[in-house]
């Protein structure tokens, strides 16, 4: 091992340099997030119901910081308006402008209170691909693409 990367590892100062480094690109570029639940089923953890199996993914920061062209079927991780301190993983359904009807698979009192929605400027419409067993747009309407 003479390269200089092994050189760097091998020290103290280098670990503490290394994670300084690592803790910075997930920071500002990448995060890496487990799948809890079954809302993304079957594409993500298929079977977590079963087994409590999750998958993991990398969800990329770089792309909205230099404001990628998010699309129709993009699978997307962001902080949910109900809860910002978690990372949710939904499917776009639809971009601003778009006209959607929220589904309704709850009492009423507890879903999205609009019949029909254009969604705003800066929002996407995201939706889980399991319909029965997810919280998603349906019940907390457009989510943010600035925050």
């Amino acid at each position: 091992m003479n390269s200089w990367v092994s050189k760097i590892w091998l020290r103290p100062s280098g670990v503490i340099v290394g994670l300084a480094g690592l803790v910075a690109l997930q920071d500002g570029f990448f995060e890496i997030a487990s799948v809890k639940g079954p809302s993304m089923s079957p594409t993500l953890s298929p079977a977590f119901h079963e087994t409590g199996a999750r998958d993991l993914v990398l969800l990329s920061k770089w792309t909205l910081k230099w404001n990628a062209k998010l699309e129709r079927g993009q699978i997307v991780g962001f902080r949910p308006p109900h809860n910002p301190d978690k990372v949710s993983i939904k499917r776009i359904i639809a971009l601003e402008g778009d006209i959607v009807f929220p589904q309704v698979r709850q009492a009423p009192s507890q879903r999205y209170p609009e019949q029909e929605v254009v969604v705003p400027k800066g929002h996407v419409w995201v939706e889980g691909d399991n319909w029965r067993l997810t919280k998603d747009s349906n019940d907390y309407g457009p989510v943010s693409t600035t925050s």
